[in-house]
């Protein structure tokens, strides 16, 4: 009988064993899948070592360069870059540099060259994440699927950097040669609105009640750049951007930057829940409301939301708090960009 067994568990299929390179890689891959950025860029430079004659192995070094990049994110502290953002950064820019200094050719070195735009972009370097992606449209012109969203970043790019008329032209082209997916058409049709009113005198606007700090009505605040900051007690993205903004006022009101919060009475909030929302949070700059008049001229059709307004009162960036880069702030202060 035991021989009887023996033979016929013999004669089961047995699972072939698990191939190595398969299996480092779903390893990596599961520990993005996880957030442990650092720990699955680790892993995929393993991988990229061991595997080195693996049709995946410059895929795992970009995906390394990738992990890094979003670790670095993940260190970011109200936008800024902390020590250890930066390293993490670093490290992708070496991992992505390496595949589109020794790979150009490849497949993979477009996707390489738009990730080092959108690593300097969150350095904050903005001239350089401008030519990165100007780069995969140089180079890499036939790749559809990296050229569409490298030419959709370098527009914001240039509007980071107070170009509106050139990322208008990058939109306009944007939506005649791709046009999708559907969501990044609606936001850059969005963007396309917004651009137009850059560059043009800023709209007035009229409270209905200062709820917190003395009235500063725009042409009592001529001489300094004034971030308008579009935001509710009830809106469940502001807290995420609001310490952002608190950040540059305390960094940027001795150059003269002016931070003031506009609400209105949408979804019920009323003069007292503001009051109420803003002494709990511990938040101390002006904050106006009125009926929504003053979201419908900047077009803040959903908050949070930014605008920039320069020394000359001039409308020069309007977006989600969450794409500002302080070169902007910076460089309205110190007049670099003046209007044409």
């Amino acid at each position: 009988m035991k021989t009887l067994l023996i033979l016929a568990l013999s004669l089961v299929p047995q699972a072939a064993p698990a191939d190595p390179a398969s299996a480092a890689w779903n390893a990596a891959s599961a520990l993005k899948s996880k957030a442990d950025y650092a720990g699955a860029a680790a892993a995929f430079e393993r991988f990229h070592t061991q595997f080195a004659d693996s049709p995946r192995a410059l895929e795992a070094l970009v995906e390394a360069g990738v992990c890094w990049f979003s670790d670095g994110r993940a260190k970011l502290e109200a936008h800024r870059v902390t020590a250890g953002a930066r390293a993490s950064f670093e490290l992708s820019l070496a991992r992505l540099d390496k595949v589109t200094a020794e790979h150009k050719d490849a497949p993979l070195s477009s996707r390489a060259q738009y990730m080092k735009g959108s690593v300097r972009l969150f350095m904050g370097e903005l001239e350089a994440a401008r030519a990165n992606y100007a780069a995969v449209l140089d180079t890499y012109s036939l790749d559809r699927s990296y050229v569409g969203k490298a030419l959709e970043r370098h527009s914001a790019v240039q509007r980071h950097l107070l170009r509106p008329r050139e990322a208008l032209s990058e939109m306009q082209r944007w939506v005649k040669e791709f046009g999708e997916p559907a969501d990044t058409l609606a936001a850059v049709n969005k963007q396309i609105v917004l651009t137009r009113k850059l560059e043009q005198p800023a709209p007035t606007y009229q409270a209905e009640h200062w709820i917190q700090g003395e009235p500063a009505p725009l042409e009592l605040c001529s001489g300094q750049v004034v971030a308008l900051y579009f935001f509710a007690s009830w809106c469940p993205n502001c807290p995420k951007e609001t310490p952002y903004l608190v950040d540059l006022e305390r960094r940027y009101s001795p150059r003269g930057f002016k931070l003031i919060g506009v609400t209105n009475n949408n979804k019920g909030q009323t003069r007292e829940a503001m009051a109420s929302y803003l002494a709990e949070n511990k938040l101390g700059f002006t904050v106006m409301m009125d009926s929504g008049q003053a979201a419908q001229a900047y077009g803040a059709t959903s908050i949070p939301f930014v605008a920039l307004i320069d020394t000359e009162g001039r409308l020069r960036w309007a977006d989600n708090p969450s794409g500002l880069c302080d070169w902007t702030v910076e460089a309205l202060l110190e007049g670099r960009v003046k209007v044409k």
